[in-house]
């Protein structure tokens, strides 16, 4: 099964909450910082830590840890209720994504949250907690997790009549569902979605639902349908600059064509998502090593085991720095399989 390296993020929608002073900006880091040195209010201060400790979530744990710690400190001596909530949701997502089984923590910091957005009687804001969750919880691996706080989310947001945010909910249930090999289910999760889609005419959402759709079909074997999807959601990609899910579109036809032994179409587009993460940040990312990855396991296929040794390493060592689990797992059983077929025992 090939794990979504960028799953939708409700940035915007994350941003919002009850009676909010003025909008965050949706930038980097940097943008943040300067909102943040500028805060004219103690909500607004509340609400940019809050904005770093997301940004921070998946690059950097402690330092998310500490913005949200920071915004929690923030929003209480403020009295500052929407604050204060989406704290203690950033602090459960921290738990959620980075300590894997300390449950306990999750827990309390998530109904610590969820308890203020129900005294404000804010059912979206409840579901917006869960499906936070549920993300955090499927970017960690706890897919289990992940379908539960997602289900509960898609209910509200169905009752709610919140089409937009049931869509991405769906998105997030089909590839969950995936994951636990309920293929099934996953392409019917998926299907919802686009019929929404369809309804809202939002098409650039529909780049993560035809990729996510494409990993279905590629985990189905049914090869042609996975072509014809990814080539749907490269297409949209590109039209829309959304280059972090093009990027990753790109790594799930390469891995169709591997399957298919075109190892020469697989290694041109594991090659055009590592040109394209390269122009997203001068750091290597979880999508690089994604691509190494999969280019070492093409180069194994071919028998050219000696040019996958250093790759595999490199995948190794970027996935470590994300604490990607089993990608790790899945590099080192690769580069022991080089070693084994160079008889370096």
């Amino acid at each position: 099964m090939w794990h979504s390296c960028y799953t939708i993020i409700l940035l915007t929608t994350w941003f919002q909450a009850i009676d909010p002073p003025s909008p965050l900006p949706s930038g980097e880091a940097d943008s943040l910082m300067r909102g943040l040195q500028g805060a004219a209010s103690p909500e607004e201060r509340a609400n940019y830590l809050n904005g770093l400790s997301y940004f921070y979530e998946r690059k950097q744990p402690d330092t998310a840890f500490y913005y949200a710690e920071q915004a929690l400190q923030a929003a209480r001596k403020a009295s500052y209720k929407a604050g204060t909530a989406k704290a203690y949701v950033n602090l459960a997502a921290y738990y959620a994504h980075n300590t894997r089984y300390n449950y306990d923590s999750l827990s309390f910091y998530l109904n610590q949250g969820l308890a203020i957005y129900q005294a404000a009687q804010d059912s979206s804001q409840v579901a917006q907690a869960y499906y936070r969750l549920g993300e955090s919880c499927f970017r960690s691996d706890n897919y289990l997790l992940a379908r539960q706080y997602g289900q509960t989310a898609s209910g509200i947001f169905k009752q709610l009549n919140d089409q937009p945010l049931l869509a991405h909910t769906l998105i997030l249930l089909c590839e969950t569902q995936n994951y636990l090999g309920n293929n099934a289910l996953a392409a019917n999760r998926c299907i919802e979605a686009l019929r929404l889609y369809d309804e809202l005419d939002m098409e650039e959402d529909k780049a993560t639902l035809y990729r996510v759709l494409g990993s279905v079909n590629l985990d189905m074997k049914i090869y042609d349908d996975a072509k014809q999807y990814l080539l749907l959601a490269i297409g949209i990609a590109q039209r829309h600059g959304l280059n972090r899910e093009l990027s990753s579109a790109y790594i799930s036809m390469g891995e169709v064509l591997l399957q298919l032994q075109n190892f020469e179409g697989a290694l041109d587009y594991f090659k055009k998502s590592i040109a394209l993460e390269r122009t997203q940040t001068g750091d290597p990312t979880l999508g690089t090593s994604y691509a190494y990855y999969s280019i070492g396991r093409t180069f194994i296929m071919q028998g050219e085991n000696e040019q996958a040794l250093n790759l595999l390493e490199d995948a190794i060592r970027i996935s470590e720095q994300y604490g990607n689990l089993p990608l790790q797992a899945k590099a080192s059983l690769e580069l022991g399989k080089a070693y084994y077929n160079l008889n370096d025992l």
